[in-house]
């Protein structure tokens, strides 16, 4: 009897071919110990394919290799079809635009072969473009998260418990480099299709953050793993304060709307809170804050889309 690959590496792509040739081409060195299978799932222009990403001597992984459409728009639904079609009882996402260590998949595989562990987050370091504005190399060590999806916690495999007892900044994974068990993510209902790049293709982000929150009310153990390293490449768009405006707006968005619509005094709540922190970092001069810029400029953002996604509703 055939025996199915243990392990499904998922590669959700919309419409950049280029990046996910260099994604691929990192793949030639990644070795695991469970048989494998590479799923890539094209969301992008129907007919628009998927370019020379397959092509040349440099993509030779040892693995089984699929390539499937998703027709419906929305990184969301993309992400559900690699759950539904993933034939790994083990699946890791990955972005494409990363680089990916050689012991990154091994590393995800050790720690999901214990079952009380239920997902696991891999070590996500930015590698930022020539010439990034200094605002955001200086900034860029006490971020998580955020446009770059830095997720760096230091060098010891850490247990993501609760907010409460943990020390501040250990959050749950992102899919840039993540690992769940199939069946738990499945089970806790995939992806919410309103968050993420939308079919409107907005950005509505914290698709992967309300997921990992319905996966830990099932139990079981979420793991930081700092040898299950990737690389994200930053491209040049992504450092410009427009991109980072519009992506803390969105996730403002995002936070307010994985908590469902909330009612009248709650909603009035949210925007007098935010109204106040959005108006006391950007009137109040910046030498009579604490924290560097992105700091500062992350929380007004995010602020003023929590306003924003309160006004929607009414």
């Amino acid at each position: 009897m055939a025996v199915g690959p243990s392990l499904t590496l998922a590669i959700c792509t919309k419409d950049r071919p280029e990046e996910l040739r260099k994604t691929l081409e990192t793949l030639r060195e990644v070795r695991c110990s469970a048989a494998w299978e590479l799923l890539v799932v094209d969301n992008g222009q129907e007919g628009a394919g998927l370019g020379g990403a397959w092509t040349g001597p440099a993509f030779r992984p040892a693995c089984e290799i699929r390539c499937i459409r998703e027709p419906r728009p929305g990184v969301s639904h993309a992400r559900n079809r690699a759950l539904a079609e993933a034939r790994g009882d083990l699946l890791v996402f990955v972005d494409d635009d990363v680089d990916c260590t050689p012991g990154f998949l091994e590393e995800h595989y050790r720690a999901l072969s214990d079952p009380a562990v239920h997902a696991t987050g891999g070590r996500i370091v930015p590698r930022l473009p020539p010439g990034s504005p200094d605002w955001l190399v200086d900034g860029l060590g006490r971020e998580i998260g955020g446009p770059t999806a830095r997720y760096d916690f230091g060098d010891r495999e850490q247990e993501i418990l609760e907010r409460a007892r943990v020390r501040p900044g250990l959050s749950l994974p992102f899919t840039c480099n993540c690992g769940v068990r199939r069946g738990l993510a499945l089970k806790a209902g995939g992806f919410r299709t309103d968050l993420g790049w939308t079919a409107d293709g907005r950005r509505i982000g914290g698709e992967d953050t309300e997921l990992f929150s319905r996966m830990r009310n099932l139990g079981g153990r979420m793991l930081y793993l700092p040898g299950a390293t990737v690389v994200h490449r930053i491209r040049e768009e992504r450092v410009t304060p427009s991109y980072f405006r519009q992506w803390n707006v969105a996730y403002g968005r995002a936070s307010v709307r994985m908590k469902g619509r909330p009612g009248f005094w709650r909603g009035l709540g949210i925007v007098c809170g935010q109204l106040f922190r959005y108006l006391r970092y950007a009137l109040v001069p910046a030498r009579w804050l604490r924290g560097p810029v992105l700091e500062r400029q992350r929380k007004k953002y995010r602020a003023a889309g929590k306003i924003l996604e309160v006004l929607r509703f009414r």
